[in-house]
């Protein structure tokens, strides 16, 4: 009878352990999809960062090959 308490006790002892590494998991994985978005964010500013640069080149250079021929 002893023992089975004491298996009982453990038993909980380690659903406890369980759902606190769940908890902790489930932050990691809400913490990993917010860093996942955070890059996805900065990576399209770059990208567009980088098309207004090359967009801005090319309009200097238009207008430059514009004045020569004007």
């Amino acid at each position: 009878m002893k023992r089975n308490i004491q298996l009982k006790q453990k038993i909980r002892e380690q659903d406890f352990e369980m759902e606190e590494k769940d908890q902790l998991l489930e932050h990691q994985q809400v913490k990993i999809r917010q860093l996942l978005a955070q890059e996805a964010y900065l990576l399209n500013r770059l990208q567009k960062a980088e098309e207004d640069k090359h967009a801005s080149h090319r309009g200097t250079y238009q207008a430059a090959e514009q004045a020569k021929r004007d």
